[in-house]
């Protein structure tokens, strides 16, 4: 796959010398941006690191993601480990492994999932979100900061309100504003200090504030605690929201990559399927219920034998991967189709815009209890039909 990736990722970035006003769309195992892009940019592979600023917004979905550039807009990123040490000037939003933040964020940073830290020196203009796992935090919070999770270590400055809710919580920092704190193990150090109150919870009662320093009022509140109704309730409520935005978003973000690279390593094959498709719904209906029901008698039929197990798991592979992608698949056809029902004859990037809208559309009406699914569903199983059925075409003419 690499390299076909290659050639494609240098007419992506075929622009060094003059300004390109597209988005650039670039995939590749090991992704590396060595020159500044003047408009959106979507990026995605095993290692991505963006060494050059980004004129617009940047989506990155990667095993590893290293940010050193700045990016002007927003940053989204999806991934196992992320360091971001370029300026963002928007916001900054992760669904994410281990994340680091070692610079400046104009606006918001919302995290789902996964662990954060927000170093020493980075600063955090707008309010930070986050829902998943632990937190620390050494640098500074201009905004408000909202988080549930598990570990949350604070020795930074939070500009505005706090609300601090996780199994183990440690605070030596700061809070300009109202702070909530509510943890199965909370512990603050004499060098706290509260600018204004703080509402807390524990399991042992009220708490010994010792030397911190608090300019408020300090008030236990039972209704603070964890797993309790209430506010709590709806940081939950809020946490749900959040993650599937998140699940939503990386799920579009890695359907819009696959699209791209079947488009851009295909040719006519998803015209023929279209052309087909147009020429005999239902008997393309009809080849995809046989490829669902047959296929999986086909690749056990392979490995009754001992020479036939590498096919097997070569066909097995194949068809649990038509599965997963199956709405991204029929959308590109769909898309052909389209152009072929109508006479059409779109760009490429047009082309790839209208694929990614039609899944869109699929994924949205797959949320339509029964009648929805089910319409989705035949959609499905034509495209696997037309397909099919194109191969086979071409096989005989081969043979």
């Amino acid at each position: 796959m690499k390299k076909f990736l290659s050639p494609i990722l240098g007419v992506l970035l075929l622009g060094v010398a003059a300004p390109v006003s597209a988005d650039f769309l670039m995939a590749e195992e090991e992704l590396t941006i060595v020159i500044p892009l003047n408009d959106d940019t979507y990026a995605a592979g095993g290692i991505v690191n963006v060494q050059e600023d980004i004129e617009g917004d940047l989506f990155v979905v990667g095993g590893e993601v290293t940010v050193q550039g700045d990016i002007e807009q927003d940053l989204t990123v999806a991934g196992g480990e992320l360091n971001i040490s370029g300026a963002v000037g928007d916001d900054l939003r992760i669904a994410g492994g281990q994340v680091t933040v070692s610079s400046t964020v104009v606006d918001d940073l919302i995290l789902f999932g996964g662990d954060l830290t927000i170093a020493e020196g980075a600063i955090i203009q707008g309010d930070v979100r986050m829902y998943g796992g632990d937190l620390v935090i050494d640098g500074t919070i201009e905004g408000s900061l909202h988080t549930y999770g598990g570990s949350v270590k604070v020795s930074g400055t939070v500009g505005g309100d706090a609300d601090i809710r996780g199994d183990v919580v440690r605070f030596s920092g700061r809070v300009e504003g109202n702070t909530i704190l509510s943890s199965k193990d909370l512990k603050i150090s004499n060098t706290a200090y509260f600018q204004q109150d703080v509402h807390y919870w524990q399991p042992q009662g009220l708490y010994y504030f010792g030397s911190a320093t608090v300019q408020g009022k300090t008030e236990y509140d039972e209704s603070l605690a964890l797993g309790m109704p209430g506010e709590l309730r709806q940081t939950a409520f809020d946490a749900f929201r959040a993650g599937l935005i998140a699940i939503a978003g990386y799920s579009l973000l890695s359907a819009s990559f696959f699209i791209l690279l079947m488009i851009l390593l295909t040719k006519t094959y998803f015209m023929d399927g279209a052309k087909r498709l147009q020429k005999a719904p239902m008997m393309s209906l009809w080849y995809g219920f046989l490829y669902l029901i047959a296929a999986p008698f086909v690749v056990l039929a392979f490995f009754i034998t001992i020479i036939g197990i590498p096919i097997g798991l070569f066909l097995g592979v194949l068809y649990i991967f038509s599965l997963v992608f199956a709405k991204a698949l029929t959308a590109i056809l769909l898309a052909e189709w389209i152009q072929v029902r109508y006479q059409k004859k779109w760009k490429t990037f047009f082309f790839f815009l209208a694929s990614v809208g039609v899944y869109v559309v699929l994924r949205v009406v797959s949320l339509v209890p029964v009648v929805g699914s089910i319409a989705v569903v035949v959609l499905m199983l034509m495209m696997f039909g037309a397909l099919g059925h194109t191969e086979l075409e071409k096989f005989k003419k081969v043979r």
